[in-house]
C-alpha cells in the first residue's frame, strides 16, 4: 500500500487539529551511545537501512515532494522501564512557517520511515524527530513506532490512522524555538 506525500499531508493537516502533547524524555541514559548515520543511496537489496531512510528524508523524491536536510541522525539503545530498546533519531530545521507547512514535513517523514520499513528497515524500533528553529507554538518533536508502520503498509491501519498516531506524539513548545525534548520509547 503506498500513500503518496500529497495525501499524507492532507491526512496530517485534518488530524493536526486534535494533536496531543505529553511526550517525554527517553530514560536510562547511562550506558547509552550513538552513532551517526549518514545517507547512502537505496539499493534493491531488500535490506532497508539507516542510511537510505536518510537519504529518502533529504532527496526529493516526486515532483510535488519536499527534501528536508537534517542536520543530525543518529542511532542507539537506551532502556525505559519495558527493558533495551534501539531507536533513531533526527534533528532538522524547520522551514515551516505555520502548521500548513510544519504538516508537509512530518509527511516526508511519515512516508519516508513507512518505505524504509516496508524495504525491511529493522534496525531500530521508534523514529523520534527533534524540530529546531519552529515558529512561535509549532512542536519540537514528534515519534514515529515502527509496529505504526508495519501495520500501515500491510493495510491494517489506515492512512489516517497511521498519521493519527504520529500526530498524537507532537511535543508542543511554548516558544519560538524547538526544543530537544525526545519521546519516549514506550509510549510509542
Amino acid at each position: 500500500m503506498e500513500l503518496g506525500r500529497r495525501a499524507f499531508a492532507g491526512i496530517l493537516g485534518a488530524a493536526g487539529a486534535g494533536a496531543l502533547a505529553g511526550c517525554s524524555s527517553l530514560t536510562g541514559d547511562g550506558g547509552r551511545s550513538e552513532e551517526t548515520v549518514t545517507a547512502t543511496e537505496p539499493n534493491a537489496d531488500g535490506e532497508g537501512t539507516l542510511g537510505e531512510l536518510r537519504y529518502l528524508i533529504e532527496t526529493k523524491q516526486g515532483e510535488n515532494d519536499r527534501a528536508i536536510q537534517l542536520t543530525r541522525m543518529a542511532t542507539g539503545t537506551a532502556s525505559n522501564d519495558d527493558g533495551e530498546f534501539t531507536y533513531v533519531t533526527a534533528t532538522y530545521d524547520s522551514q515551516a512557517s505555520d502548521r500548513g507547512d510544519f504538516i508537509n514535513e512530518v509527511g516526508v517523514f511519515a512516508r519516508s520511515y513507512a518505505t524504509y520499513v516496508g524495504a525491511g528497515g529493522e534496525a531500530a524500533t521508534d523514529f523520534t524527530v527533534t524540530v529546531a528553529d519552529g515558529y512561535d507554538g509549532q512542536p519540537s518533536s514528534f515519534g514515529i513506532a515502527r509496529a505504526w508502520a508495519r501495520r500501515y503498509n500491510a493495510g491494517e491501519m489506515s492512512g489516517n490512522q497511521y498519521i493519527g498516531n504520529i500526530v498524537s506524539t507532537f511535543e508542543e513548545t511554548t516558544t519560538g524555538s524547538g526544543a530537544n525534548t525526545s519521546i519516549r520509547g514506550d509510549k510509542l
